[in-house]
Order: structure tokens, then C-alpha cells, then sequence
């Protein structure tokens, strides 16, 4: 049982104009992180956030309402009229390629997910549901069926509803096939590799623990159904510069060399959104926080005692003195963004 359940808003806050001081013929965009990313592979890396998002595209994507939209997959369905063989039918976008000029393709993808079922990746659970997937063998090959270049099949051990969601989020980015078999395990993804994707920006430079630089892809024309901007991006450089000291990546922003702060603590939050020369963007966040227990031990192996103990928990109160309203409360586990996240009242007696 999990109980204590706070959804954040992910919240970020921007200058408007360019505080970069750069030239205003090329127009650049400095974001603050707080640390740096260990490694830009998703099997390697339980830790995928910042410039990755840019640089990698998913087979399907969630749009501004946290809704299941296209990506790299124009149609995609789980089909389970057969119980015994559930398949999962994907038709890929056309006309993408790779940073590197690799055309995307079903043979891309089909590389893509034999490198993410290797028994060492952080992600191979989530292809298990794939045919010869969960042998750890690496090399599913049976349960990947290229019909053609752009339509293909998954055939299932079981329908796995979960694989749409997989095939979503950063940890199932489709990376350059060539370029992790040219650098192998250890390097790519690392600043001294190749980091290859199809997204909008392409990686420059990479100083461990001082900036990440992408530049935009000039050839990028393949912008999803619900983006405003289906062409190569509008800003020409974005600077990720990592500032571990929080109290200087608040002067920095306060002074214009900082454009964006992102994940602002609360108390924060409300000064800036008091100040009418800054523009706060907020958006609801799919993670939550909450407390877990330990079931197997005394007393939490009482589940009366788990059921108490969540019927005494004020959340309303911990939003509102804790996080100062940002955010909303929970109900499970999965955020409230999430279709499958329902309040299902528990009745007190």
C-alpha cells in the first residue's frame, strides 16, 4: 500500500527575450541544470532527462495533455483478436533519417530494440513481451517481423499493455544504429561518443560538469501532428550549463546569463511568479511522491494498520504547507496524467 501520494507540477520559468548575451543573429537559449547527464544511452542510464529529450524521438509520444499522440510511429495498435499470438502493428513515419544520415526504417528500429533486450541494458524488461525477448538473449529476432521498410510487427508472449506507455517515454528513444555499433557499449553515449538520434537538435559539445551544446537539425522537417513548429527549430543553439550551486543558478537567471530554471522549489516559485517580467510555464509532472512500507515486517505487515495509517494522512495539508499548492493530490501511483489513473474511493467504517 502507498499512501502520502503528491503529484508535482513540473514547473520551469524563462526570461522573455535572450538573456545569453550572445549575437542576436543567432539565436541562443542558456538552460541551468543542476547536474550533469551520466550518459546519453537509455541502457545504460537510469537518469535520462535535459538535452536527450531534443536529441532523441520515441516511436510514440504524449502530447500537451499527457495523451498518447504520434512520434516516429504514425499508427501503432495492440492486437489481441488472436489470444494466443497478441502482436503489436506499428507503421513508422517516412522520410526521417538519422543525425548521422541513416535512414529510419524498420531494420533501424528492429537494430534498435535487439541492442535494448541485451541481458546488461537497463531496459530490457520492457521488451519482454516480445517474442524471444525474455531469453536475455539480446537478439529477439523471432519476434520482430519487418513486413516492409515502414510497417512491421512485434509478436507477443502476452498482450502487454504496458508496451505502449514503453515505447513512449525517453527510456525507448530510437538511437542511431550505426553509430552505437561503430562506438560500442562503452562509449557511445559519453562524451567522448557519438550521441545520434532523428530529433530536432543535434549534439555539439559536451564538457562533462560545465555545458552540454546542441545546435539545431537543419533537415528536420518531420514535426509530429500536434507540434506548432513541424520544421527545423526556431532557436539555433540551446546551451544546457550545469550549475550544481542552486543559490548561483538563482543569480544567474536574476542577472539574464541564465534563460531558463527548471523544477523551481516552491517557495521560489511564488516570487517569480510575483514578478511581472518573468513568464512562469507550468505543466503537470508524471511522477509522484509517496511513502512506501515495508510489508514483510511488523507492524507494517498489518494491513489494518497500512489502512489507518492512510486515513490519517491530511494531504491536502502537506500540498498546501509542504509545496505551497504546487501540485495536486494523488490517488495512486501513476499521476493523474496518466488514462489508466482513477480515484476509486475507499469506504470508511
Amino acid at each position: 500500500m502507498t499512501v502520502l501520494l503528491i503529484t508535482m507540477a513540473l514547473a520551469f520559468t524563462g526570461l522573455v527575450g535572450n538573456g545569453s548575451g550572445e549575437s542576436s543573429e543567432e539565436k541562443v537559449l542558456v538552460i541551468a541544470m543542476s547536474t550533469d547527464v551520466q550518459v546519453m544511452d537509455p541502457a545504460k542510464s537510469s537518469a535520462m532527462y535535459g538535452p536527450p529529450g531534443l536529441i532523441y524521438e520515441t516511436l510514440i509520444t504524449r502530447d500537451l495533455n499527457g495523451d498518447y499522440a504520434d512520434g516516429l510511429a504514425e499508427w501503432w495498435n495492440l492486437n489481441r483478436t488472436d489470444s494466443n499470438h497478441p502482436t503489436f502493428e506499428i507503421k513508422l513515419r517516412e522520410g526521417v533519417k538519422f543525425h548521422d544520415g541513416l535512414l529510419f526504417n524498420t531494420a533501424a528500429v528492429k537494430r534498435i530494440i535487439n541492442y535494448y533486450a541485451q541481458e546488461d541494458s537497463w531496459v530490457q524488461y520492457e521488451f519482454w513481451a516480445i517474442y524471444g525477448c525474455q531469453n536475455k538473449s539480446g537478439w529477439p529476432d523471432a519476434g520482430i517481423w519487418c513486413k516492409d521498410d515502414y510497417n512491421m510487427v512485434l509478436n507477443l508472449t502476452w498482450a502487454d499493455v504496458a508496451l505502449e506507455f514503453n515505447l513512449s517515454h525517453l527510456y525507448g528513444s530510437m538511437m542511431g544504429p550505426d553509430a552505437l555499433e561503430e562506438d560500442g557499449l562503452g562509449l557511445y553515449g559519453t562524451a567522448n561518443g557519438q550521441v545520434v538520434g532523428t530529433g530536432p537538435y543535434m549534439l555539439d559539445e559536451w564538457v562533462p560538469g560545465d555545458h552540454i551544446t546542441l545546435v539545431k537539425n537543419p533537415d528536420y522537417d518531420w514535426g509530429f501532428s500536434w507540434y506548432e513548429n513541424k520544421g527545423p527549430a526556431k532557436i539555433d543553439k540551446i546551451i544546457y550549463r550545469i550549475i550544481a550551486d542552486q543559490t548561483a543558478r538563482f543569480a544567474g537567471f536574476e542577472i539574464g546569463a541564465i534563460d531558463v530554471l527548471q523544477q523551481l522549489p516552491p517557495s521560489k516559485l511564488q516570487t517569480y511568479m510575483a514578478d511581472p517580467d518573468l513568464t512562469v510555464i507550468t505543466g503537470p509532472g508524471q511522477g509522484t511522491y509517496h511513502v512506501e512500507f515495508n510489508c514483510q515486517k511488523d507492524p507494517w505487515s498489518n494491513p489494518t494498520l497500512r489502512k489507518a495509517f492512510c486515513y490519517a494522512v491530511n494531504r491536502a495539508q502537506i500540498l498546501d504547507v509542504v509545496w505551497l499548492g504546487v501540485g495536486e493530490e494523488g490517488v495512486n501511483l501513476l499521476s493523474p496524467i496518466e488514462p489508466e489513473s482513477r480515484d476509486v474511493p475507499a469506504e470508511y467504517n
